[in-house]
């Protein structure tokens, strides 16, 4: 837990030294980030509520599982019922986060990766999650997962 603390801070002063960020950057920036790392902290436990409840009614999802894209709210939900963790996960960690905002859109790319009791890697993936402006939230309108190194987990 304190690895992602630091980790945010650090992020935060990196943003602030950038010239070109504004403080509306920040704010997203910090939103998003903890809106997905919220999420995943509780995925982790077998709990797919939180994010769930960040999916628009609209959106999309690309996935290596899938053999088509996923599209609306109930189809996405369907899906994340049964890939979620049915025992808990006991860590991860949220690789490069970047936010890039453009007026009510923004646009966070990270990567994924899970590990075992001893910090063993168990799984790698890059995101790609669209996230849109609505009144004072914000919701995933598109998602995109995919395989580091373009393997499944198990396979690296």
């Amino acid at each position: 837990m304190t690895h992602r603390f630091v980790g945010t801070i650090v992020a935060i002063a990196l943003a602030c030294a950038s010239p070109h960020t504004t403080d509306a950057q920040i704010s997203t920036s910090d939103v998003i980030i903890g809106l997905e790392r919220g999420a995943f902290d509780r995925w982790i436990q077998g709990d797919g509520s939180t994010y769930q409840a960040l999916l628009a009614p609209d959106v999309t999802v690309f996935d290596p599982r899938l053999d088509a894209p996923l599209r609306g709210r109930e189809a996405v939900v369907a899906f994340l019922e049964r890939i979620r963790p049915k025992t808990p996960i006991p860590g991860y960690d949220m690789l490069d986060p970047l936010v890039q905002q453009a007026g009510d859109s923004a646009v966070l790319t990270f990567t994924f990766v899970s590990f075992d009791e001893v910090r063993k890697p168990t799984s790698r993936w890059n995101f790609t999650e669209v996230y849109r402006r609505s009144g004072d939230s914000w919701q995933i309108v598109h998602s995109h997962a995919s395989f580091v190194g373009g393997q499944a987990p198990g396979l690296r």
